[in-house]
């Protein structure tokens, strides 16, 4: 798997990747252009819990679902997945911005959500000027004073 950092300076390859040139390329995003949402979803069929995902947004957002990239994440040990909304825009500004370093991944991921999920406490990154934070229910990447009164730390 090849694993790809996007940043406003271009896309950079985060470790080192396989051999193997068939393998999945996978593109990471700073995400603050996500709104991330930790759900339960009663579908297990894929177009069907995308559906549900969608129908879920339309009281998650602020925008017109027609305006929205809606993707949906795999089922946790709890039965809840992360369900990622962005602006059609700005999905499209992020694959260009790929594709132009040469790069068509087969996904794109939000950077919070490599982070290990925490157990009891805050899982925390600096990326850039903002911090990458994930707890249980609660992923994005945030500036620093909003993740320690999300938190409770510093």
């Amino acid at each position: 798997m090849t694993i790809l950092l996007t940043t406003e300076d271009g896309v950079k390859p985060l470790g080192d990747a396989e051999a193997d040139g068939a393998a999945a390329t996978v593109a990471v995003i700073p995400g603050d252009d996500i709104a991330l949402h930790r759900l339960t979803l009663v579908e297990t069929e894929t177009r069907a819990r995308l559906a549900e995902a969608r129908m879920r947004a339309t009281d998650l957002s602020a925008q017109p679902i027609e305006d929205l990239h809606v993707a949906v994440g795999p089922s946790d040990s709890e039965g809840a997945s992360w369900v990622g909304l962005i602006a059609h825009d700005r999905m499209a500004g992020h694959l260009s911005h790929l594709k132009a370093a040469g790069a068509e991944p087969a996904h794109v991921v939000p950077a919070a959500l490599l982070l290990a999920p925490a157990e009891g406490a805050p899982s925390m990154a600096r990326f850039g000027d903002r911090v990458l934070l994930r707890t249980t229910d609660l992923a994005g990447l945030v500036e620093p004073s909003l993740a320690s009164a999300l938190t409770g730390s510093s």
